[in-house]
């Protein structure tokens, strides 16, 4: 398992502890207080966190980036492409 790095966010310093901007839009680590009570996804929108849903209805106190695997050794996705005709 890799290792995670997670940042606080305050939503009265959104400029500081947000995501950077290559990371707006993007998939991220959540820590959620009210709904999920955990970790689960989601993202910033350049304003404020919103759910995996979408919603901005949530209270976001930690954010961490994901770590995308490499696809399995092998795996060609010219070859996902093609019809079997």
């Amino acid at each position: 398992m890799p290792d995670i790095e997670w940042h606080a966010f305050d939503y009265e310093d959104r400029a500081k502890t947000a995501p950077p901007r290559n990371l707006w839009h993007e998939l991220v680590w959540i820590v959620e207080r009210y709904y999920t009570e955990g970790v689960d996804l989601g993202y910033y929108d350049g304003y404020t966190f919103r759910t995996y849903a979408g919603s901005d209805d949530c209270s976001v106190s930690y954010w961490a980036e994901i770590d995308y695997p490499e696809p399995p050794e092998g795996w060609d996705a010219d070859d996902e492409d093609e019809d079997d005709d």
